[in-house]
Formats: structure tokens, C-alpha cells, sequence
């Protein structure tokens, strides 16, 4: 707690920002910053590296330990919830977004991913947060998970992301498709719309094999990487005019 002001002082700790890659989380909780701003000093601070094997990752948490202060309320804020080890035990704050990375991963990889991404830190948190009650329910049926340890906090919409005039192109629809990690199915996308005439805009960092896809589909697109939250909202604008 500060003192001075009678703020709240609190570490959102997030995953390394990968250039390209990384947008949903970043913009929630940037906008939740704005909003919360009269009431709470943030420090937001990123993981040294990104979340890819077993050093990596102890490095997170150690850099983690390193930045626990004794009256800050530290926030693991999603995707690295195996970084809430590193702070003191029933301390701090985790976000769980949802359990899908329990289906993309078999035998003794899956039994890693489940004790690293959902039971321990469901026991080391002092508090859980989630999006949606649906989460909930999932952590919950996948876990030991006390229910009453995990808090609903549904993502509130942006200001900056408000009604437009709409006037649907019948002709030449503009389609708007944000992030291209595996979760985000843009590979299922590309073949749904294969044959439509159209112009798809990606965001995020594409791989060759969907560049491959959409080049095999005849698909018109344009990729945008590492743009900002305003170029974001043109881009939604851009899609329903």
C-alpha cells in the first residue's frame, strides 16, 4: 500500500513480448491500467524470456523472486501462471484463462502442463482471476480447486473500441482474423473461406505453413505485425466498412 496517495501498489508480471505475436492479454490489461489508475500504481514488468523450455522458464521464476516486494500485490496476468512460483506462497494474484492446453498435449508433456499451467498454481495463488464462468467451471472439473479461490472477472471492452457505421461489402467482404497462435485457428479459418471473394486481415506473426495455405487457397490477405492498439481499432473499423 502506498502510503503518500492511499493507492494500491501492484506488479502486473507479463510474458515476454514476442514481436508479432502477442496482443490480447497486452491490451486488456493495458486498458485495465487506464481504468484502475486513481486507485492502484501499476508497475508492469515483462519475463526476460519467452516461455519455451525448462531453463527459460526457471529463469522466469527466479526473475520473479527477484522482483517480489514485500507491498506490492504481484500479478501473474496470464499464459505464464507457472511464474506464481516464484512469489511467496498464498500471496499473490494469477489470471487462468482457460484450461486448451490440456488438449493439445499427451502423456508425461501433458502431466507437466497440467502441474506447471493449473495445479500448482491454483495451490500457490492467494487468489485466481478468470474471464468467464465457463473458465471457471473448467479449471474447477479439472482440478482440486477450492471454487471459492477463483474470482469471474469478465474483459471489459475498451473505450477506444465503440460502434461504427456499418455497410456490409456483399461483393468483396473484409474479414478481420487477430492472432495466429494455434488456439486462434486461423489454419480452420483459411479453409472455410477458401473460394469466397474476399480480403482477409491477419494480425500477428505468420508462419510458412499458413502462408502456404492461404497462398494454396488463393486467399487475398494482408498481414499486420507489432502495430498498436489505435492501428488495431482502424483495422476493426476497416472490416465492416
Amino acid at each position: 500500500m502506498n502510503k503518500e496517495n492511499k493507492t494500491l501498489d501492484v506488479i502486473h508480471y507479463q510474458r515476454k513480448k514476442r514481436f508479432g505475436g502477442n496482443f490480447s492479454l497486452e491490451f486488456i490489461f493495458h486498458d485495465l491500467r487506464n481504468r484502475l489508475n486513481n486507485n492502484c500504481h501499476f508497475t508492469v514488468h515483462h519475463a526476460p524470456y519467452e516461455s519455451n523450455g525448462i531453463l527459460q522458464r526457471l529463469h522466469i521464476v527466479r526473475d520473479v523472486r527477484r522482483l517480489n516486494a514485500k507491498n506490492a500485490i504481484m500479478h501473474i496476468t496470464g499464459d505464464i501462471n507457472f511464474a506464481v512460483l516464484g512469489t511467496p506462497r498464498n500471496s499473490a494474484v494469477a489470471t487462468i484463462l482457460d484450461c486448451g492446453f490440456l488438449g493439445r498435449s499427451r502423456g508425461l508433456k501433458l502431466a507437466v502442463l497440467k502441474s506447471l499451467w493449473l495445479d500448482l498454481p491454483l495451490s500457490w495463488s492467494k487468489v485466481i482471476t478468470t474471464i468467464s464462468q465457463h473458465a471457471k467451471d473448467e479449471i474447477v472439473a479439472k482440478s482440486r480447486c477450492n471454487p471459492e479461490k477463483i474470482h469471474v472477472i469478465p474483459v471489459a471492452i475498451s473505450d477506444n473500441f465503440s460502434r461504427a457505421p456499418y455497410q456490409f461489402n456483399s461483393q468483396k467482404p473484409r474479414l478481420l482474423h487477430i492472432g495466429t497462435a494455434p488456439n486462434k485457428n486461423l489454419s480452420r479459418l483459411v479453409q472455410a473461406i477458401a473460394g469466397m471473394e474476399c480480403t482477409l486481415s491477419i494480425i500477428g506473426r505468420l508462419g510458412p505453413e499458413i502462408v502456404k495455405l492461404l497462398k494454396q487457397h488463393s486467399i487475398e490477405y494482408e498481414n499486420h505485425i507489432d502495430i498498436g492498439q489505435d492501428a488495431v481499432v482502424l483495422e476493426y473499423v476497416k472490416a465492416i466498412d
